[in-house]
């Protein structure tokens, strides 16, 4: 969407035109997953920011990042916020893990730092969950829908004691894991 009314300045529009653009996605080429490189050195957005909305300002600074990730071997980056795991690529990010006690959770990031990209994907991966693998009506084992910070370090140490179960990234236009299931 663009300001599309007849003037030069800074002020919210008068005016506006929509762009809606869809386009077939290639198949991905990893049938094993992404790589995804953890990024201490860049963030892709920031407490105060604009992080939490489809903007192009959210995007544009990310290319250089990616593409040096790309030149080494990665598929996308993992955005990392002072150790915290924020999203992956332009994607929202998920880990299943078991916890200590054996319980199986799903869990992903926050949106109260206004960060998180709160799209309807994100909500969709989160609804769902909540409807069909929170209850006793599935024969699948039940998973607790946790949104909260976590770290980079709680997910190394989850997959070094064997309780990581499997990582996806899931957004507009991407759905994709990002691990084998174990």
């Amino acid at each position: 969407m663009i300001g599309s009314a007849a003037a030069l300045g800074v002020a919210a529009p008068r005016e506006a035109t929509l762009f809606v653009i869809a386009t077939f996605m290639p198949p991905f080429a990893q049938p094993d997953g992404l790589r995804l490189l953890a990024s201490r050195e860049s963030v892709r957005a920031w407490p105060g920011g604009f992080g939490f909305a489809k903007v192009g300002a959210n995007y544009g600074p990310t290319l250089a990042a990616s593409a040096e990730a790309r030149s080494r071997g990665y598929d996308q980056i993992l955005w990392l916020l002072d150790g915290n795991v924020t999203e992956a690529g332009a994607a929202n990010f998920f880990v299943v893990w078991r916890t200590r006690e054996g319980g199986l959770q799903l869990v992903t990031a926050p949106l109260d730092g206004k960060i998180i990209l709160d799209g309807v994907t994100r909500r969709s991966v989160l609804e769902l969950a909540r409807q069909r693998l929170t209850t006793g009506n599935t024969p699948l084992e039940k998973v607790e829908v946790v949104e909260r910070e976590y770290t980079m370090e709680e997910v190394a140490i989850a997959s070094k004691e064997g309780r990581l179960v499997e990582a996806f990234a899931a957004g507009t236009a991407v759905s994709r894991n990002s691990s084998k299931r174990t």
